[in-house]
Formats: structure tokens, sequence, C-alpha cells
């Protein structure tokens, strides 16, 4: 068998992480699943057309979380193709994709990690390119691709209208530090995380924002990440030589998820806005502040936008989902000092 299955071993702190020697890999490639062998086995097609410059050496490691479908027997059948001979697997029981990129991140090996999601799709020249960014911006200690989104359906025009949402990311052909517009951090699906960043990030320890948990709609994680690694003095960038295709199925391109999902982002926006800003005297009072101003500038608008105009009866809905996460998102934020 040509993958190795690792053991589970107890949670780690970031002293093991500083502890640890990154290992002779420039690069690896983690991707986390949870019941979704036949997404995996298509991702890691594209991940073995991969096209490197001799010498370069990655791995890619796959995190089962939680996972009672194919997943392993996926991984397994890989590893014996003998396509990607760098291929590891190791399984998360903790429910949850911040849960499965912490221990990805513990058990990787490369100086570079790109959270590489099980529904992305790599150009060939992806790997590379990520490589070849890292060298010449040595001060980006997390830097996002150019994502392009592949509908497996006809999708509505609500789900084109929302694309951003569903992490369809183009900033143009000219690399750009972010923020570009107020705190807005890459898209977590092809995101490339500097190890030594990340480190000095505390995101390990001190992350406190979730991806999603199972069908929860959480969020927030990525540009959580993100922002603690651009305040502990690196720069977080977009590359768009970075290319991949994020596949969207039909169950993510309905009103209801996308409400659903928009709630998820309004939850976390209070902390965000709190990190992103820096200290300030009363954080927690002005995320309130700022969330009660959210919902009332929708309920303010709402008749006349929902009652009067048929067409736009959907983008209300999802901005009033959004402005009711964020309303919840900041009374948590007081009450705790912590995120949803």
């Amino acid at each position: 068998m040509g993958t190795q299955k690792l053991a589970s071993p107890p949670g780690h702190s970031l002293g093991d992480l500083e502890g640890r020697q990154a290992g002779p890999e420039d690069l690896t490639v983690l991707i986390c699943t949870h019941n979704k062998a036949h997404m995996l086995d298509r991702a890691l097609e594209r991940v073995a057309r991969q096209l490197l410059p001799g010498g370069i050496r990655w791995e890619v490691l796959v995190v089962g979380n939680r996972c009672t479908d194919e997943t392993a027997q996926v991984v397994r059948r890989w590893g014996e193709s003998g396509r990607l001979p760098h291929l590891r697997y190791t399984s998360e029981r903790r429910l949850g994709v911040s849960f499965a990129r912490k221990r990805g991140v513990r058990e990787s090996r490369g100086r570079l990690v790109g959270f590489v999601d099980d529904d992305c799709l790599l150009a060939p020249d992806w790997a590379a390119q990520a490589l070849k960014f890292a060298e010449a911006y040595p001060r980006a200690g997390a830097f996002g691709s150019r994502n392009e989104l592949v509908w497996e359906a006809s999708p509505p025009p609500i789900a084109e209208l929302y694309g951003e949402s569903l992490a369809r990311q183009d900033l143009g052909p000219e690399p750009r530090q972010m923020p570009v517009k107020q705190w807005r951090m890459p898209a977590g699906a092809g995101m490339v995380l500097r190890r030594e960043a990340v480190r000095d990030s505390g995101w390990m320890d001190h992350g406190v924002l979730r991806s999603r948990t199972g069908r929860a709609l959480r969020a927030g994680e990525d540009a959580e990440i993100a922002l603690r690694i651009r305040r502990a003095g690196w720069q977080v960038w977009y590359a768009p030589t970075l290319r991949l295709c994020h596949v969207i199925p039909p169950e993510r391109m309905t009103l209801a998820y996308l409400r659903r999902l928009h709630r998820g982002f309004g939850r976390a926006d209070a902390y965000l806005r709190a990190l992103a800003k820096g200290p300030q005297r009363h954080p927690r009072l002005e995320g309130l502040a700022w969330a009660a101003g959210e919902l009332r500038e929708v309920l303010d608008r709402y008749q006349d936008g929902y009652v009067r105009y048929e067409d736009e009866r959907p983008t209300w809905l999802i901005r009033l989902s959004y402005a009711r996460g964020c309303l919840e998102g900041a009374v948590l934020f007081l009450l705790t000092g912590r995120g949803w």
C-alpha cells in the first residue's frame, strides 16, 4: 500500500509546531474531507497532474474528518497507483473543518501548506506557481488563488449573483496585497499559508472561529487565519497565477442554502471586524452598535425593496439573514469576547 495511515495522536499545542522541523518538503497540499469520496477522487486526479520542476519536494496529505464512506479506500487506491508517491492519510475524529485543518497543519511537513478542499480542481501548474509566488514575495504569510466556479447544474440567477460567497475570487491579472476593500481576506479554497506565519499568528492555539461543522454553515475561519497572520507582521496577497476551479453542487445554489451561509458570515463578522481594526477601547460594544446598524438599515429599506420589487426579493432575504447573523454574533461577542 502506497499510503501511510498515521496514528491519531493527542492534541498538539503550538509548542509542537515550533519544536518540529518542517521536514524536507517544500509544499504540502492539504485536503480535508468529510464523506465526499467521489469528490475527493476527482480532486486527487487534478493533484496528480501537477507539473513541477525537478528537485521540488512536495507531499499530499488527506485528512478524513470523521468519514464513514469510502474516503480511506479512495486514498489507498491512489497510493497504490504510484501517481502520488508522497500521499499520506490521517483522520480527525472531531467533526469540523477547523479541527481537520489544524490536524493537517500539525501533521504536514511542508514549509508551505495549501488548503485544497475536496471540491477544488487545480490547474496543472498550481503547485509550481505557489512555490514561485512564495519565493517572489517572501513576506507573504498567506496568499489566495484565482478561483473560478464550476456549476454542476445550471445555476439560478441568485447563485450567480452571490458567486463570491461561494469562493469565486478574481481580483484581476496582477498580484494585489490585501485587504483591497475594508478587511476583505482571501477565500479559504486554494489559500496557501507559510509555516512560519502560521506559527507567528497564534491561530493554532488561539483561533476561535470555525468553518463548516457537518451541515452547520459556520464561517469566518479563513478570514481569521489571514487576519492573524497580518497582525503578526506578515503580508496577505492575492496571487492570480494560482488558478483553480471550485465545484458547486446543486444543493449549494438554492436560496435556502445562501441564506444559511450568509447568516453564518454575519455571525462571524463582529469578531472579525474587531480583529481587523486592532486595539479599541470598547470593541464588543462597537461590534454590537455596528450589528444593530446593519439590521436597522435592512429593516428600514425592507418594505420598499422586498414588497415593491419582486425580482429583488431573494436578495433582500439574504441581506436580512446576514443582518440577523450579525446581531447574533455581536451579542455572543459582547458576552464572551469570542466569535461564533
